[in-house]
């Protein structure tokens, strides 16, 4: 009969699927089973058979009404035992982690007196009962009771009772004794090995019962597991045929659970991966695999995924488990990151300028080469390989008296950039003239990025030479140079300048330089002053202006530094002027990049504390001369901690940047938010007339975040706490205004968040 239950594909069914159904009929049909085969054997009379029959049929019942197995079931059992087959008293018990024993059932003349009987299970006196030896040797006990001290801590009850006999059966989960059943007698030698032998079907019939209780929530925890898994769960059939399917699997794939049923794993594969199949199928069933494939939803389209699959076996039948994970959104960064970085190193790499990057060490005394592009090998005379994870020291001997590392430890100190004038360098390998730009990255990684000018120092010192030994240098520096007769007109272009402008050396000829160097102001956008109309006119060397832009004759455009200075024949005649410039477009791309990451907030993209500083002080002048008011405002995001524990630093991270975007959307023109660190906030308010204004920007800011954030499928809603100072009447100066601020955002955390208050001086 037992094989009857599991080999019936019905009944087994509802065991993959966890229906409560199949434990009521399986338990109830295995104790009717069990029971009636242990105790008909041993019955010799027709009535007592009807007693357990009718017995029998009763428990059924219950089982298969869903009754609670300790609230009914086994009170019930209990008191038939003692009522229907006439033990003087029975009870269940079951073991505790601590030695105890927990009473989950009982009947007879013990009853009333449960409060009072304490058993144990563990090597104590008050387990050296039967319930106890029971336990410890997994093996029935039956004992008399009269003159056992075994039975001493119980001796007055016992006798009350005029117990004479008892009979302790193990309760088994896979082997494991997880309680027993007692029963007592007033009869002496009562539990005869025959009594015990029956007795033992009613102990099975016990454990059997917490066992599909046991078992059935396992399954349910699993089940619950499997439908509510983030991850795509399948089962397979090794030839393919999917047999299930979980409920993140039909929100990927567009299908319902009954059209995945009907298809095959190659169903779901894109039909250049499929040649593979059968080769993964028989791995998976071997060992397990883990691979990355292509998919595809119903609808069509492909989309990447892991697939984690392993071998199992599902009563009998060999099944596949196979874990999909849904791998888009790390493809798309892996690739955004590959592309990131592949940008920076052909921009790094192929810069005209010399780029050296340093990590700083000994509270920047030390430095190390971290980064040496191709210019800088190039301009030194040396491999990367021989520089980097070197001391600056170690590579350029001279460089301490040559003045550079003073500067790179300033510059780490200060946080400012420094521009090192051009100077001459030499040591046993190497001289020349150097130009330096050094940078603090927000890492504190210090950047020098220069140039090699000595052919330029070398073209200027000698301009005074005769013509041809001019053409010759001026072919062979990297900058571009245009030469001018004294009235301002053309008459050469070096090659460089030849690409740079767009103009040919035969073409230029004869124009004026305006025609051919045609520049405009970045900053203004209006044409600037020629450097050699105004070295013409001076005579004397002019640098040009900063943030000039060179237009191409084709109309694209460069940025570019110049300088001009006049000509003088070798008896120191003014005959004409010379043009340098170079183009350091890459170079101000670079600075303005730096620059960027050095005011504003990676995660954000808000103005930093230092960018916020700058526009506070600038705020603070200009407000000193029209008598307006300033408003400094301290945000902070209520419960920001949990959002982050509970969601995950991801999600937090997510919120910061929406709450960012939100801030940002309902603020005035000329109003900056700028993030001061974690889940803290500045904003500068200028030109405030009334302090009303700065109300009515804080309530506004309060009713945006109202409205939840949706992150990731997560419905966010969290509230600001906000503090408020006013310039000049808080303070007058940048600290004093910021910690105001902040001292009026804790009282308003104080008056329950989710408000705004004003500094007053009872804050300090």
């Amino acid at each position: 009969m037992l094989n009857h239950f599991v080999q019936d594909p019905i009944l087994m069914n509802h065991l993959q699927t966890g229906t409560d159904g199949f434990f009521i009929i399986a338990t109830a049909g295995l104790l009717y089973y069990l029971f009636y085969r242990g105790m008909s054997h041993l019955l010799h009379s027709e009535k007592g058979l009807l007693q357990y029959e009718t017995l029998l049929r009763q428990i059924e019942h219950k089982i298969l009404t869903s009754q609670p197995l300790e609230e009914e079931i086994l009170p019930y059992l209990t008191e038939q035992l003692v009522n229907t087959l006439g033990y003087t008293s029975a009870l269940i018990g079951i073991t505790e982690p601590d030695g105890s024993v927990s009473l989950r059932a009982s009947a007879g003349v013990f009853d009333n007196s449960l409060n009072r009987l304490e058993i144990r299970w563990d090597d104590t006196p008050l387990g050296k009962g039967a319930f106890g030896q029971c336990i410890r040797s997994g093996k029935n006990q039956a004992h008399n009771i009269q003159g056992n001290p075994q039975f001493k801590p119980w001796s007055h009850l016992l006798e009350k009772a005029n117990i004479r006999s008892v009979i302790a059966l193990p309760l088994k989960i896979q082997d494991q004794a997880i309680g027993a059943l007692v029963l007592f007698s007033q009869k002496p030698n009562f539990f005869t090995p025959a009594c015990c032998s029956h007795l033992e079907h009613f102990a099975f019939q016990v454990a059997t019962a917490y066992t599909a209780v046991h078992l059935k929530t396992r399954l349910e925890r699993y089940h619950l597991l499997y439908e509510h898994s983030r991850d795509i769960l399948l089962f397979i059939h090794p030839d393919g045929q999917i047999i299930d399917a979980n409920i993140a699997a039909i929100l990927a794939y567009g299908y319902s659970r009954e059209e995945l049923l009907c298809m095959r794993i190659h169903d779901l594969r894109t039909p250049e991966t499929r040649s593979t199949i059968q080769a993964q199928l028989q791995d998976a069933s071997n060992e397990g695999i883990l691979f990355e494939t292509i998919h595809h939803r119903k609808d069509g389209t492909p989309f990447p995924v892991e697939v984690n699959s392993l071998g199992a076996s599902l009563n009998g039948v060999p099944v596949l488990l196979s874990i999909v994970r849904d791998t888009s959104e790390r493809k798309k960064n892996q690739k955004a990151l590959q592309q990131s970085e592949v940008r920076y190193r052909e921009m790094f790499e192929n810069m005209s300028n010399a780029v050296a990057v340093y990590d700083v060490t000994n509270s920047g005394k030390s430095f190390i080469f971290k980064e040496f592009n191709q210019a800088a090998e190039k301009i030194e005379k040396i491999s990367r390989e021989n520089v980097l994870g070197k001391s600056p020291l170690d590579v350029f001997p001279n460089l301490k008296e040559f003045g550079l590392i003073n500067i790179l430890s300033r510059v780490w100190n200060t946080g400012k950039p420094e521009t090192f004038p051009t100077s001459f360098y030499q040591d046993h390998r190497i001289m020349g003239w150097r130009n330096y730009y050094i940078y603090k990255l927000n890492s504190g990684e210090i950047v020098t990025i220069y140039e090699d000018v000595t052919a330029q120092k070398q073209a200027e010192e000698s301009v005074w030479l005769e013509k041809e030994r001019a053409q010759v240098t001026l072919h062979s520096i990297a900058d571009a140079v245009i030469t001018t007769d004294v009235s301002g007109n053309i008459d050469y272009l070096n090659p460089i300048a030849q690409k740079l402008t767009g103009w040919s050396d035969a073409a230029a000829r004869g124009l004026p330089i305006f025609s051919v160097f045609n520049i405009i102001s970045d900053v203004t956008g209006k044409v600037p002053e020629n450097p050699v109309e105004k070295c013409l006119k001076l005579n004397r060397s002019v640098e040009g202006n900063d943030h000039t832009r060179l237009i191409h004759r084709d109309g694209n455009s460069i940025e570019i530094e110049n300088s001009a200075a006049p000509i003088n024949d070798r008896h120191g005649k003014f005959i004409g002027a010379i043009l340098v410039f170079r183009d350091v477009s890459d170079k101000q791309n670079l600075v303005r990049e730096l620059s960027h990451q050095a005011h504003h907030d990676a995660l954000t993209g808000l103005p930093n504390r230092l960018l916020f500083i700058d526009r506070l002080t600038q705020a603070l002048t200009h407000t000193r001369r029209n008598n307006h008011k300033i408003g400094i405002v301290f945000l902070d995001l209520d419960h920001f901690k949990v959002i982050n524990d509970t969601l995950g630093h991801n999600v937090g991270d997510l919120l910061l940047q929406a709450v960012s975007k939100r801030l940002q959307n309902h603020l005035r023109e000329g109003d900056t938010v700028a993030r001061q660190g974690g889940d803290e906030f500045l904003i500068l308010l200028p030109d405030l007339v009334h302090n009303s204004d700065a109300s009515t920007i804080a309530q506004k800011i309060l009713n945006s975040f109202s409205e939840p954030f949706i992150l990731e499928q997560h419905e966010v809603l969290v509230t600001p706490s906000i503090g408020i100072s006013l310039y000049p009447t808080d303070g007058d100066n940048l600290e004093t205004l910021v910690k105001h601020a902040d001292a009026a955002m804790y009282h308003a955390k104080e008056l329950g968040r989710n408000n705004y208050q004003f500094y007053s001086s009872e804050l300090s």
